[in-house]
């Protein structure tokens, strides 16, 4: 891909790849406490979900109803603020909701890291022997994926064509990069999402464009022998740009990592996306099972984008919400 005659960007190459090993069949017995529990547990939540087919996981409504109760017996200030947010934005409050559900039921330990009257940067997690991060949620709400994708909202029946909402997405991020400044950890944002559509959108492809902008088709007019290639301005690459000399510089070096979180009913679907010079470098340990992208060698030398995954077959990954508690 190459963006103003300025960079050429390849296709993502992965250097990582998951060795899945064979489950073998346990041994021994499983015992009645454990059975026992499953049993109940699976009665349940069946009951709960069978009108959402949710199952294993808890139905969104549900997380947001145990984040309320959770801030309001361990934050209560906390509570008072979700309260409001709850009432005058339910999209950003469930958002909020299930991104907290997603990295306590991870073991990230997060807690509420902001000001109720001032503001700031939404959770800190303290992961066990790691170093701590901060998360701020924000969403892109149905109707402005709806305007950038010109998909409508509701469901629909049949087809049409569609765009990438990139230029949303980045444009999220531009306007969170302060807030997430001045902070002596690691910053994700969340972007958050729950259009229909979301799951489609915030796709690896979405990732890639985030990070390198989206690309153009060029053929040199002049020779035959050439071959098609892939270019890109950087206009809406979230982290890099290029500065008056053409060279390729870092931006927005507050923002250590950006997660799109497509949110249903029933689940999270995540994807990363890393910055290549940040402020504070983000340990992607601390979501492994999270596909992230980014750039394969940094500083980029001779307009050449290179980018990769860290994982082969990219694909979101799903987390069934469970209840804070």
């Amino acid at each position: 891909m190459t963006v103003s005659g300025l960079a050429s960007t390849k296709r993502p190459e992965t250097n990582m790849r998951s060795d899945f090993a064979a489950i073998a069949w346990a041994s021994g017995l499983v015992g009645i406490a454990s059975l026992t529990f499953w049993a109940v547990r699976k009665w349940q939540r069946e009951r709960k979900l069978s009108n959402l087919g949710c199952f294993p996981g808890d139905p969104l409504e549900a997380v947001v109803e145990a984040h309320v109760d959770y801030l309001k017996i361990h934050f209560p200030k906390h509570y008072k603020k979700f309260s409001n947010l709850l009432n005058s934005d339910p999209e950003a409050a469930r958002a909020e909701a299930a991104v907290f559900a997603f990295l306590k039921a991870l073991g990230r330990h997060p807690e509420p890291a902001d000001d109720p009257e001032t503001g700031g940067i939404d959770f800190l997690c303290k992961p066990n022997g790691r170093e701590p991060f901060g998360v701020e949620v924000t969403t892109l709400s149905e109707d402005s994926v709806s305007r950038h994708s010109q998909i409508p909202k509701d469901q629909f029946e049949g087809g049409g064509t569609f765009q990438m909402v990139t230029h949303a997405l980045w444009a999220k991020v531009r306007d969170k990069a302060e807030q997430l400044s001045n902070y002596p950890h690691a910053r994700i944002l969340a972007v958050v999402s729950t259009h229909h559509a979301a799951n489609s959108l915030f796709d690896a492809t979405g990732a890639e464009w985030l990070l390198t902008s989206e690309p153009r088709i060029t053929y040199p007019m002049d020779g035959l022998d050439q071959s098609f290639g892939e270019t890109t301005d950087l206009a809406s690459s979230v982290f890099f740009r290029p500065n008056t000399a053409r060279e390729i510089v870092p931006c927005r070096q507050s923002v250590s990592a950006v997660l799109l979180v497509s949110l249903d009913d029933c689940q999270s679907r995540v994807l990363g996306i890393l910055h290549p010079r940040p402020a504070y470098e983000f340990d992607i340990g601390n979501l492994p099972e999270v596909p992230f992208v980014r750039v394969r060698e940094w500083p980029i030398i001779g307009a050449k984008v290179r980018t990769e995954w860290t994982i082969s077959n990219p694909q979101a990954k799903g987390f069934f919400h469970i209840l804070a508690r």
